[in-house]
């Protein structure tokens, strides 16, 4: 394990206050609950198998395209909770990837009746670093907002299954 001075130390903590410090109200408040919730999504996937608990995540889909049309305050929501679970995923002092984001991103998405839609993808992976031939990857959607993980190379991925919110099961049937 690599060992990092005190002063570096202090100024990446000293860096995340001031991150904290500079979010809105509405989000400080939430980042108790999500660093509880990530702890309680990396649990669940420790410890109970997959095919109990997914049916937490919603209507399991193959594969999903429709993109739900939400209202211009389900969109900020979603922008906003994405923004503090990937957030508080950073701080954590346990493992916070992209599937205990986009547990935690779900579980608050139907607590807040904004209709979303999660993806599991595949890749293969190029690095010739890693031994793993394929890369796993989880992301949420919620209308035109990337909630978690779905920044950055999704065209990579081919999305293997998809949940849907609850709230679109009449939708889509």
């Amino acid at each position: 394990m690599k060992s990092f001075p005190l002063k570096n130390v202090l100024a990446i903590a000293w860096r995340k206050v001031r991150s904290f410090l500079k979010l809105p109200f509405s989000s400080k408040v939430l980042v108790p609950l999500v660093w509880l919730l990530l702890a309680l999504a990396r649990a669940i996937i420790l410890l109970i198998p997959f095919r109990y608990f997914s049916t937490w995540l919603g209507q399991s889909a193959k594969t999903v395209t429709y993109t739900p049309t939400l209202t211009s305050v389900q969109v900020q929501r979603a922008k906003r909770l994405g923004q503090v679970v990937r957030a508080t995923a950073n701080v954590t002092p346990w493992e916070s990837v992209c599937f205990p984001q986009a547990l935690v991103a779900c579980w608050l998405l139907r607590l807040t009746d904004t209709p979303y839609i999660m993806h599991f993808g595949l890749a293969k992976n190029t690095d010739p670093d890693e031994s793993e031939p394929m890369k796993a990857h989880a992301w949420v959607t919620a209308g035109p907002v990337a909630v978690t993980g779905g920044r950055n190379n999704l065209f990579k991925f081919t999305v293997v299954a998809s949940y849907t919110s609850p709230l679109l099961i009449n939708v889509l049937a």
